[in-house]
């Protein structure tokens, strides 16, 4: 069953151009397109990507009928914006994300972020035991709960996620908060595949503040080395 309902016919009507566009290229319109919309700032950014993963060439894709929708809808949607969730609480779901499909290079990313946004060391220090814990609020055990549950393979997410989200979130927020969870199912495993190098701060912050989670810098603990890549 479908999670979140589609957007209003209001939207849709702003994104009818977008939508011929991706039935002239596919025969059909995804659903996703229909309910990422809640967070119009998501769904541009999600179609730039596409356009990018998919090689659109770039005559093609500054056509005017291509990109001036989107350019319209993006309008549309930050004249509307409003803050959906902290940015502490968008930290601690990438963070428990991170955790959950193993990338430790995003585990010292986000756990400095969240520290960053308002987090405490003690609240990092029991992102594991989060539901027994009195440092989180309800609504935050609900999100952290499903960015665990998204993030593994074969993903655990079930209907009761969602039940509890929306005690707590309307649809936008819940678009957001499967939003943070689904980019960072991106950087896991973009610095995972790579190995991307861990920045001497983000070391620092992982080794002194995520000892809880016996946390170690893995294969990010050096340059690119053009000679044994040969």
């Amino acid at each position: 069953m479908q999670q979140v309902k589609q957007v209003d016919q209001k939207t849709q009507k702003l994104l009818e151009v977008v939508y011929e566009n991706a039935n002239d290229s596919m025969g059909f319109v995804p659903n996703s397109m229909r309910t990422m919309p809640h967070e119009p700032k998501l769904f541009f950014g999600f179609s730039m990507m596409s356009l990018s993963i998919f090689s659109v060439p770039v005559k093609k894709l500054l056509h005017f009928k291509r990109i001036i929708p989107l350019l319209r809808f993006l309008k549309w949607g930050l004249s509307n914006d409003k803050e959906t969730i902290s940015l502490e609480l968008r930290s601690l779901v990438a963070f428990a994300s991170s955790i959950s499909s193993g990338c430790l290079y995003c585990q010292a990313h986000m756990g400095a972020a969240s520290s960053k946004y308002g987090a405490s060391q003690e609240k990092l220090d029991n992102i594991l035991n989060f539901e027994d814990s009195e440092l989180y609020s309800e609504s935050e055990k609900a999100a952290i709960s499903i960015a665990f549950a998204a993030a593994r393979i074969p993903n655990e997410t079930t209907a009761e996620h969602f039940s509890r989200l929306r005690k707590y979130f309307d649809d936008r927020q819940i678009v957001n908060i499967v939003g943070v969870i689904s980019y960072f199912g991106f950087l896991n495993r973009w610095n995972d595949t790579m190995s991307t190098q861990l920045e001497p701060e983000t070391t620092e912050f992982g080794s002194k503040s995520l000892g809880a989670l016996d946390w170690n810098i893995g294969d990010h603990d050096s340059a690119f080395d053009p000679v044994k890549a040969k």
